[in-house]
């Protein structure tokens, strides 16, 4: 028994030796002791280069007879009288006649609407920026509240 301990420990001590890494032999330096040279590196920033763009302003031009309700952009309203809305709606582009009307909310906000004249759609609104026309954007001002309501205020 005590043979198979002892080649047990012989054999685990050489497997832990052969795991163990070899030793580097350092640099001495010479005879008169003189210290070895040390490498310092030095690292400079690239320079920063900021562009600041000069600003553009586009003058803004507001829809006549509205309390300062600028004009939709171009790309806003293609997106709002989409391709989707036109078929749905069976029209082309040119039979759609856009006009804007200001309403004031029960809260005593004036917002404007814009409608397609031909079909009476309310296609967006403008409060503080023109936006898609939703039913829960008309439904609060008149006091509707729309939407999910996750809490349990109702004791249950």
């Amino acid at each position: 028994m005590k043979i198979k301990t002892v080649i047990t420990v012989l054999l685990v001590s050489l497997v832990l030796a052969s795991c163990t890494p070899a030793s580097t032999p350092m640099p001495t330096s010479t005879a008169t002791n003189t210290p070895l040279p040390t490498a310092t590196a030095t690292v400079t920033p690239e320079p920063t280069i900021t562009f600041t763009p000069e600003p553009t302003t586009t003058p803004v031009t507001f829809i006549e007879g509205l309390n300062n309700v600028p004009e939709p952009d171009d790309d806003f309203v293609v997106e709002v009288v989409s391709e989707n809305y036109l078929r749905v709606m069976g029209l082309s582009r040119e039979q759609v006649d856009l006009v804007y009307v200001e309403h004031t909310g029960i809260d005593g906000e004036t917002f404007a609407v814009m409608l397609d004249e031909t079909t009476g759609v309310p296609l967006a609104v403008y409060t503080d920026k023109w936006q898609k026309a939703t039913l829960k954007f008309f439904g609060r001002q008149v006091g509707i509240v729309m939407g999910t309501d996750t809490g349990n205020d109702c004791g249950w």
